[in-house]
């Protein structure tokens, strides 16, 4: 589970942001939130919503959460030496570097974890594990050239292993570390989902979407046979669903086959029933079967789901449905966690105070600054947060002039 994260000097994110999913036992409503192993002190939000103004923030916030997770599941593997990190600093500040630091539960443990990098090199990073009471060292540096390294770890590092990763500048050593074995127990940053990349909201062609998704669902029985059920239950017209197995030609290889199964979706018109190629389905079923096959793969392994505009092209009683899996012991008994931005601000009033963030962005400076609504004096779990959303009693929202 994630508990919060700390953004600094990340493209419109200037000074330091915290965002965080801890509550106080007394603010655990509902199943969107559960107390925290072992001493119940602590509640963790397994829902939470951004809202804001266009051009806000709100996915910047949300791609600095999947840029810290790629960089450390595929850094180390997929970058080469002369690779940039991939990120990107506050325009007026490119010159400092960014900082980011995060604090989660791995196999119910807590971690603490703080990178400090600009475009070309992690300048220093810190990785503590809480024993009892206090963080106890995994490792640390602040200096790391080719020549030198001040590293602090109670980790043995074989000589020839530690040579390699000092000179891997642009590389987290967390990244290393858990692709060599070395922490390979550390699987918080693999397991995730989202639609976000480091350009904002992944637009995926819809061929090979339908392509993907189809794959994914013939290859996992189990994966399927939670997918589809679910599916059927949106008012999508559909009756059911079945697979067709077509061959694959490449235009620019044509001598190059490949066999695929494809979804197809089984509609019925009384004694009449007929198939249509999920391609050939609304934006909002095929939208919602490509997200439901993400989300059943995060609740399985109680991993996070972040999500941007998660209500493209979806009713909102589907979104309802959809993130009400999180909500459900039964379904989340993991504790599987659900971030999302949307323009729906009806979603508002499933939510409770402490899991609603408004991004707002400085008119002087042009910063986004983000803010948890319970921050806000006075703010009562009871109250319609759409309505007062709306009305801009929460700031957030669009000053449009209008002529």
């Amino acid at each position: 589970m994630l508990k919060n994260i700390k953004i600094q000097n990340f493209y419109s994110i200037n000074k330091e942001q915290k965002i965080s999913f801890e509550i106080l036992p007394k603010d655990v409503l509902n199943d969107s939130s559960r107390l925290i192993a072992p001493d119940g002190q602590k509640g963790i939000n397994l829902v939470s919503a951004i809202i804001g103004a266009n051009a806000s923030g709100k996915t910047n916030i949300l791609k600095s959460f999947v840029f810290l997770f790629w960089f450390i599941e595929n850094g180390y593997s997929q970058m080469k030496e002369d690779d940039s990190t991939g990120v990107e600093a506050f325009k007026t500040n490119i010159k400092e570097p960014t900082n980011i630091e995060i604090e989660f539960y791995n196999q119910e443990k807590q971690y603490q974890y703080r990178i400090t990098l600009d475009s070309k090199r992690v300048i220093s990073e810190y990785f503590w594990e809480k024993r009892r009471r206090k963080f106890s060292q995994i490792f640390e540096y602040d200096t790391r050239d080719k020549e030198r390294w001040n590293l602090k770890t109670k980790i043995k590092i074989n000589e020839t292993d530690a040579k390699r990763f000092r000179e891997r500048l642009n590389v987290s050593l967390l990244s290393s570390l858990i692709e060599t074995g070395y922490l390979s127990h550390i699987r918080f940053f693999k397991d995730g989902v989202s639609n976000v990349t480091n350009i904002g909201t992944y637009a995926q062609n819809p061929v090979k979407g339908f392509l993907d998704t189809s794959e994914k669902l013939f290859k996992n029985e189990d994966l399927k046979n939670k997918v589809f059920p679910f599916t059927q239950n949106l008012d999508f017209g559909i009756s059911g669903f079945d697979f067709k197995e077509a061959t694959l030609v490449r235009k620019d290889k044509p001598s190059e086959e490949k066999k695929a199964h494809l979804i197809e979706c089984l509609h019925n018109i009384g004694k009449n029933s007929f198939r249509l190629p999920l391609i050939e389905e609304s934006n909002g079923t095929q939208n919602s079967i490509a997200m439901l096959a993400n989300i059943f793969t995060v609740l399985e392994k109680g991993s996070i789901a972040i999500f941007d505009e998660i209500d493209a092209h979806l009713h909102p009683a589907i979104v309802r449905k959809i993130i009400s899996l999180f909500e459900n012991k039964l379904t989340n008994p993991k504790n599987a966690q659900l971030l999302f931005s949307t323009q729906q601000h009806l979603l508002l009033n499933d939510r409770t105070k402490t899991q609603i963030f408004i991004t707002e962005k400085n008119n002087q400076s042009l910063e986004t600054e983000i803010y948890r609504l319970d921050e806000i004096e006075g703010i009562r779990n009871d109250e319609n947060y759409f309505h007062k959303y709306i009305t801009g009693a929460y700031g957030g929202t669009p000053e449009i002039k209008w002529l």
